[in-house]
């Protein structure tokens, strides 16, 4: 049998999704390892060869999973719909239920939806309930004997209350800086400093990964790749994809990777030796704002509906999208993605001017003074809430958290804070967020 003839005949068990002996598995799409591993597509044929059939396969797997998935989801939608109608939508006042009552409406193989379908009813069930609840009933009752601090923080205001009001105790306050001028002038630029280093995260629909974004730090060139989700797994199958894209297209190696502490990206460094993994886990850092700034220029190019464009189902234009990204002028690096991409050159003059900036700010940090404190320091903190669950929370000063300092990392500050936030009691922030408390 000749290569042609080999080729064409994985091709066809390819098409007709006979992988292996049982088909396609709707839950997992195998590795270009696993899948030239099986009996039938053990092949002598050309690495080229096969990649060209790994990335028919991988295209036809999710095509399939596609279908698959819309036919599950518009089954799942009826039983929903049903059961709300029910319970819920005709009735003056919804009925709970729970998860027994819902299971009888289900068949055998649809019992794994129980705990889905019960969430959802409960959704609605609250939502409704509420909207039939009198404002008036729902407020929250402050007991007016309760001894309170004047809490808050305008200067004005706490004047004329405490000349109004001299027996009562006032919050103790500490003069600020503005945090805008020290991010301008203190804060480092973002580069890499070696070239093949990337930064990744998932763009999330509705609470679950659809893609994972992938961008080089200094040339900003981007891959989307499609993923079930935020497991090892998928992550495993898009780095995969990562290198095998930029080997066969620019011929680089990937040799750095910087991530957030998501468990699905933990178990990376064990299956990929060859790379540096360096993971932040910090809510208080910008650790990777790279690939946070794309993910909003590609949801804002989108318009105002783009997370509906994110669910798996309009892979051609997001595609499309990070063509048009790659594609045009960039103002960081004075070019265009691609343009820098394809230059190893470029990205190491990038570079070089990039440790300019960084010394001079080093330098500007330490005649400030921001690389003299000592452990066991008392400081004055700003905390960045915006990826807490208090980013909503209105803040009257700047600096408004007590804390010690423990010691450098990372070029920031670790402290630990007098008064927890989200549990959160030993935080790594921006050295310029930090000052001595003095008393």
């Amino acid at each position: 049998m000749n290569d042609s003839e080999e080729y064409n005949r994985i091709l066809e068990l390819i098409n007709t999704g006979q992988i292996g002996t049982k088909g396609y598995n709707v839950d997992n799409v195998r590795t270009y390892v696993q899948l030239f591993n099986l009996r039938n597509f053990q092949t002598n044929l050309s690495e080229d060869q096969k990649k060209e059939l790994y990335k028919i396969y991988v295209d036809s797997y999710y095509a399939y999973k596609d279908k698959h998935r819309m036919k599950v989801n518009k089954e799942y939608n009826k039983i929903s719909e049903s059961i709300w109608s029910q319970f819920g939508k005709n009735n003056e006042e919804p009925v709970p239920v729970d998860k027994n009552t819902i299971s009888r409406f289900l068949v055998k193989d649809n019992m794994k939806y129980v705990d889905h379908l019960y969430k959802d009813y409960k959704s609605r069930y609250i939502d409704k309930v509420a909207r039939q609840t009198d404002n008036s009933d729902r407020h929250v009752r402050v007991n007016i004997d309760d001894k309170l601090k004047y809490p808050f923080k305008s200067k004005i205001k706490r004047d004329r209350f405490k000349k109004e009001n001299p027996g009562v105790q006032m919050e103790k306050q500490i003069p600020d800086k503005k945090l805008k001028p020290l991010k301008k002038n203190f804060s480092r630029p973002s580069f890499a400093l070696y070239p093949y280093s990337w930064e990744i995260d998932h763009i999330h629909y509705k609470n679950k990964a659809v893609y994972l974004i992938a961008i080089n730090i200094n040339t900003r060139y981007v891959y989307a790749y499609r993923v079930e989700g935020r497991s090892s797994d998928e992550s495993r199958i898009a780095i995969r994809q990562l290198i095998d894209d930029e080997e066969g297209l620019f011929d680089n190696p990937v040799k750095h990777i910087r991530a957030d502490g998501d468990k699905g990206f933990q178990c990376l460094p064990e299956m990929f030796r060859n790379i540096q993994f360096y993971f932040q886990s910090s809510k208080f850092t910008y650790h990777n704002k790279i690939v946070d700034a794309v993910i909003r220029t590609l949801r804002n190019a989108l318009g105002p509906r783009s997370n509906s464009y994110w669910n798996g189902f309009h892979d051609d234009k997001i595609q499309s999208l990070i063509d048009y990204y790659n594609d045009t002028y960039h103002s960081e690096i004075k070019m265009t993605p691609i343009a820098m991409h394809s230059d190893v050159e470029l990205e190491w003059k990038y570079i070089r001017q990039k440790t300019e900036e960084l010394n001079e700010i080093k330098k500007k940090q330490i005649k400030a003074g921001l690389h003299n404190f000592k452990k066991g320091d008392q400081v004055l903190v700003y905390l960045d809430l915006s990826k807490t669950s208090k980013s909503m929370q209105k803040r009257r000063r700047n600096f408004d958290r007590q804390a010690t300092f423990i010691r450098y990392q990372n070029g920031n500050a670790v402290v630990k804070l007098e008064k927890p936030v989200n549990d959160i009691e030993l935080c790594e922030i921006p050295i310029y967020f930090v000052k001595k408390l003095f008393s």
